[in-house]
């Protein structure tokens, strides 16, 4: 208890200031970035989300961790394209990385998505594209690709950092796009008002933290396909339904062999009225892509809980299914309460219930608590 107690403390701390800060001059830096957008076509905002979670059915074994965003665009003044980009840092403010955490639990569904394995900190480009917009509904990207934003989506189980914590029900955990680091390549849409159809080429062994123009070279490529309907159901509202095939050369599987490896996915969302919406996701590998076999979840999200119109409350549940087939099939629960206590700041308070631990027969259950603030500036 002691251990957790002394984490706790300075990061209570942490999120009560920055929570209070960046509204003290808010005016100014909107009329500066607005300058800014007029003036030069730039437009940005920084992210700062701390995340911390304790078990107390492990003596409060906790984790914690930070992903600090800055997302930006630039659009000429000819409107020819428009240059995106992410960049990140993800820190550990703990003892335990997320997968050790989850590795403590004996669970394989990660609790949340700042997993850096044994590094303490990463800094660098999630993606850097060029944007293109072409006759006829066509788009174009090229440059670094971060692939889970082109693909697999899902309005609201898709950021660990905004919406569900659970790994298993923010993203396609099956697929190798999801988890492989992201290098050079080229995606292309074509949309029409109820449907899209789209798809990328990427290098599939790129470092990381920068642009890699030698690992093109490996031959070792990540591709995936989509087809995606967007109805407008009378009577609910928006709904989109997108089927993905997905695939990379050359992964290194458990044994140390390398093979080729290709699966499939279902992610729907569908609103329900002005303030109710549900949503589901599914995956499975039809020859290996990362440790999962299958993965199953399905939510649902109350958009204006009791007229608070910012806030958000989401419910889910998952399956997961690993490729190992000695270790369990897990089970889990989520709900969150994301509360906006001001125009660029909201706390999250969440519960995991993980049903069935994949790595631990000797427990039904594992209770995980957590806190995420999310600052917006």
């Amino acid at each position: 208890m002691s251990r957790f107690r002394t984490q706790r403390l300075p990061m209570v701390a942490l999120i009560g200031t920055l929570a209070a800060g960046p509204a003290l001059s808010q005016s100014s830096w909107e009329q500066f970035k607005d300058t800014l957008s007029r003036n030069a076509g730039i437009d940005f905002e920084f992210t700062y989300a701390p995340v911390i979670q304790a078990s107390p059915d492990r003596d409060w074994e906790s984790t914690a961790n930070h992903e600090l965003d800055f997302i930006g665009s630039w659009t000429p003044a000819n409107g020819s394209g428009v240059l995106q980009w992410w960049a990140l840092n993800i820190l550990d403010y703990s003892s335990l990385s997320t997968s050790a955490f989850s590795n403590t639990l004996g669970i394989i569904s990660d609790p949340n998505d700042g997993d850096l394995g044994g590094d303490r900190s990463f800094s660098g480009l999630a993606l850097l594209w060029w944007q293109q917009e072409l006759a006829g509904g066509v788009r174009l990207n090229f440059g670094k690709l971060g692939l889970a934003e082109l693909v697999g989506k899902n309005r609201y189980a898709h950021d660990g950092r905004s919406d569900f914590f659970n790994t298993v029900v923010t993203g396609d955990v099956v697929a190798g796009y999801n988890v492989q680091d992201s290098g050079l390549g080229v995606f292309a849409e074509l949309r029409r008002p109820e449907w899209y159809v789209s798809g990328f080429v990427a290098d599939g062994s790129a470092e990381d933290n920068w642009i890699d123009f030698d690992s093109p070279g490996d031959g070792v490529w990540q591709y995936a396909a989509e087809l995606g309907l967007t109805p407008e159901i009378a009577g609910l509202g928006p709904g989109n339904y997108r089927f993905t095939v997905s695939g990379i050369d050359a992964i290194e599987t458990g044994n140390g062999t390398r093979q080729n490896g290709w699966g499939y996915g279902v992610s729907a969302d569908q609103d329900i009225g002005a303030n109710h919406a549900v949503f589901a996701r599914f995956s499975r590998s039809a020859s290996q892509m990362t440790e999962y076999l299958q993965a199953l979840a399905a939510g649902y999200v109350y958009k204006a809980p009791f007229g608070r119109v910012d806030d958000r409350i989401g419910l889910a549940a998952w399956q997961v299914e690993s490729e190992d087939a000695s270790l369990r099939r897990e089970k889990g629960l989520e709900a969150y309460w994301s509360v906006q206590v001001s125009d660029t700041t909201s706390i999250t308070p969440d519960l995991q219930i993980i049903l069935d631990p994949a790595k631990d027969r000797s427990r039904s259950s594992v209770t995980v608590l957590g806190l995420r603030l999310r600052v917006v500036f």
